[in-house]
C-alpha cells in the first residue's frame, strides 16, 4: 500500500499548467510578422527559491537576497501607465488566462544610455501583468524584472519576481530576488525575461493524506552571461487573473527613465501563452485557437525610456493552431532615437 501510494503522490504533484518545450530549434522572428516562432524557453524551476542554469541544463540552488537587503538596496517597480507596448487578452470570465509570457530585446544599434535617478549603464527589462483585485479586495500586481545597477557604490544587478500589494503600497513581502552578474549594453546586447504562472496539485501526508493547489510564480533570465531564475509564491492569484503582459527595456525603479544617446535602435518582443482551459498534466496540450484579441501601446508601469517607434504599427502575429506552441502570440516593435 505504501509503495502504491508513492506512486500516486509522483503522479499527481505534476505541474498543470505550463505548456513549454525544454528543447527547440525556435527563435523570435524579427521580420515583423511573415510567421510567429517561439524560442528555446527554458522551463522554470518547481520549487520556491533562487537559481542558475548549468550548462547540463539543470538548475542549481543559489542563496536569494534577504527581504532586509532588498528594502534597503532595490528600488523597486512602480504602477503607473507608459510607453509600455503589450497584449491583451479580455477580462471577462471566460477570457483566455496567460500561463507564460517574456519581454524580448535585441539591439541594434547603440549609442550610450544613463538613468534619470541610478546613473550611467542602469535600466530594467520588465515583463508586467495586468493590475487584477485580489485577497480582501485589495489591488494586486505582479512583475517580473530583471534591474541593472552598475553605478552603484556596489555595482549589482537582480532579478526578482515583484509581488505587490498595490492597496497597502506593500512591495516586499513575498517578493523573491537574486542577484545575477551585472550586464552592459551595447550593440550585440539581447536578453529575454520570461514570467511563468505554474499551478499544481500536491498530495501531502502517509497515514491521511489530503491533496491541494499549489501556485507559483517564476521569473527566468536569459542573459548575455547565463541563465537564473527566481520563484515566489502567487500570494494573490495572478493564476485566476493574467489576462495582459507588457514590457520593454526602460528605467530601473521608482519612476525613473532611461534615456538613450542617438543613434540606438532596439527591437521588442512581447510575447504571451494561454489557455482557456487547464490541461490535466503538463504534457497535454492547451486548447487551440485562444487568440490575443489586442495590443495596447500604454503599459501599467511607471518606467519609461525616450525611444520613438521607428516602424508603425507594431505587428501583432499569433501562431498557427496546428503547431505545438498554438497558444502562443507575439507582438514585435521597433524603436529608436
Amino acid at each position: 500500500m505504501r509503495r502504491i501510494s508513492a506512486v500516486v503522490l509522483v503522479l499527481i504533484s505534476l505541474s498543470i499548467v505550463v505548456v513549454v518545450p525544454t528543447e527547440s530549434t525556435y527563435a523570435i522572428d524579427w521580420k515583423y510578422g511573415e510567421r510567429l516562432q517561439i524560442p528555446n524557453l527554458p522551463p522554470p524551476p518547481s520549487r520556491l527559491g533562487c537559481y542558475r542554469r548549468s550548462e547540463t541544463g539543470r538548475w542549481v540552488s543559489v542563496p536569494c537576497l534577504s527581504q532586509e537587503w532588498i528594502r534597503e538596496n532595490v528600488p523597486p517597480p512602480t504602477d503607473g501607465y507608459g510607453k509600455i507596448y503589450g497584449i491583451g487578452y479580455g477580462t471577462t470570465a471566460d477570457s483566455p488566462l496567460i500561463t507564460a509570457a517574456f519581454v524580448a530585446v535585441q539591439f541594434v544599434k547603440f549609442s550610450g544610455e544613463t538613468d534619470t535617478i541610478y546613473g550611467d549603464g542602469a535600466y530594467s527589462i520588465q515583463t508586467n501583468t495586468n493590475t487584477f483585485t485580489g485577497p480582501y479586495n485589495h489591488e494586486a500586481w505582479v512583475q517580473f524584472v530583471y534591474q541593472n545597477l552598475p553605478s552603484a557604490e556596489t555595482p549589482f544587478s537582480v532579478l526578482c519576481t515583484w509581488v505587490i500589494d498595490i492597496t497597502t503600497e506593500d512591495y516586499w513581502t513575498h517578493t523573491v530576488c537574486m542577484k545575477p552578474p551585472v550586464e552592459s549594453l551595447s550593440s550585440t546586447y539581447s536578453a529575454t525575461v520570461i514570467g511563468y504562472s505554474v499551478r499544481s496539485i500536491v498530495m501531502s501526508g502517509t497515514t491521511a493524506p489530503y491533496v491541494f493547489f499549489s501556485s507559483s510564480l517564476s521569473t527566468v533570465a536569459i542573459l548575455p552571461h547565463g541563465i537564473y531564475a527566481v520563484v515566489a509564491p502567487d500570494a494573490f492569484g495572478l493564476h485566476d487573473n493574467w489576462h495582459g503582459v507588457s514590457g520593454t527595456i526602460i528605467g530601473v525603479g521608482g519612476g525613473s527613465q532611461a534615456v538613450f544617446t542617438s543613434p540606438t535602435s532596439v527591437t521588442t518582443g512581447v510575447a504571451a501563452s494561454s489557455c482557456k482551459t487547464l490541461p490535466v498534466i503538463s504534457l497535454v496540450k492547451c486548447a487551440p485557437g485562444n487568440a490575443a484579441s489586442y495590443y495596447y501601446t500604454s503599459g501599467i508601469t511607471a518606467e519609461s525610456n525616450n525611444l520613438a517607434l521607428l516602424e508603425i504599427p507594431p505587428t501583432l502575429v499569433c501562431a498557427n493552431p496546428a503547431s505545438w506552441y498554438a497558444n502562443w502570440c507575439l507582438l514585435t516593435s521597433r524603436s529608436g532615437v
